[in-house]
């Protein structure tokens, strides 16, 4: 589990904000349309916990991909308020995107099953499927 906790947080912190760094940027950077990358950047904050009343905004994002790395960043935080969008319409999402690697580990993270209908391994992102193969949810 902790080397999928580690690739999800790998594939939620890419560069788009890597000059965010405060909650202020992060809130800033939030009001970009799409804002892509954003949810992520929660994560090199010095306190973490203080972004999740915008990450829990960021949930109802009119653009389901930046909901999902919302959720994902809420999960490997611990937190189960995105647990709605990694269940509803955001499973949409091909094997082929990154965020259906997003929601799957997320499930995990968070000790739920992903959906055996859901469950495809078709991705291209094969070593991040593997990740998801071997992860057992936490008992």
């Amino acid at each position: 589990m902790k080397e999928l906790r580690s690739a999800l947080a790998g594939t939620l912190t890419r560069d788009d904000h890597s000059a965010v760094r405060t909650l202020a940027q992060m809130e800033a950077a939030s009001r970009t349309q799409p804002a892509y990358g954003v949810a992520g950047a929660a994560l090199g904050l010095d306190d973490p916990a203080a972004a999740l009343p915008l990450l829990r905004g960021m949930l109802a994002d009119e653009n389901w991909i930046v909901a999902v790395e919302a959720a994902a960043t809420l999960a490997l935080l611990g937190d189960r308020s995105g647990l709605g969008v990694l269940k509803g319409p955001a499973r949409g999402g091909t094997n082929s995107m990154i965020e259906c690697f997003h929601v799957h580990a997320a499930l995990l993270v968070l000790g739920e099953p992903i959906p055996p209908p859901d469950r495809r391994p078709r991705s291209v992102f094969a070593a991040l499927e593997r990740l998801l193969d071997d992860a057992k949810p936490p008992s």
